[in-house]
């Protein structure tokens, strides 16, 4: 997640990766290091439906702040969260991986104020 301040300096306040940071376990230690929390998605570890079904329910909780706060409440203390500026991918994302360049012209939307109609796979969480 990246939240940009009233002076438009940017900051990341998580940063969610997949399993393959584990293969570089550096990068999530100098992520860490700045002061930004890691999560992992281990879904796809998953042996048993339902423990994917939880995972579902995690990035379900992105569809809005108010449910993603009774998630876990520690969310209320993210940076994002408290300036409303929380994102999240379309769930096609995850499915298309294919096609990163409109996800990277998403995030400069995101970024720079643009125009949130332009966008293909994020949506602002409200």
């Amino acid at each position: 997640m990246q939240t940009v301040t009233a002076k438009g300096e940017q900051t990341v306040t998580l940063a969610l990766e997949s399993t393959k940071i584990l293969h570089t376990p550096e990068v999530q230690e100098m992520i860490e290091d700045l002061g930004i929390p890691v999560m992992i998605d281990r879904s796809s570890y998953e042996l048993e439906v339902l423990g994917r079904i939880e995972w579902v329910k995690l990035y379900g909780a992105l569809n809005s702040v108010k449910d993603l706060l009774g998630k876990d409440p520690l969310f209320v203390e993210f940076k994002a969260v408290k300036e409303g500026n929380v994102w999240t991918v379309d769930k096609t994302w995850y499915q298309d991986t294919a096609n990163v360049a409109n996800l990277i012209t998403d995030f400069n939307v995101m970024l720079t104020d643009g125009d949130p109609s332009k966008l293909t796979y994020m949506k602002k969480v409200s």
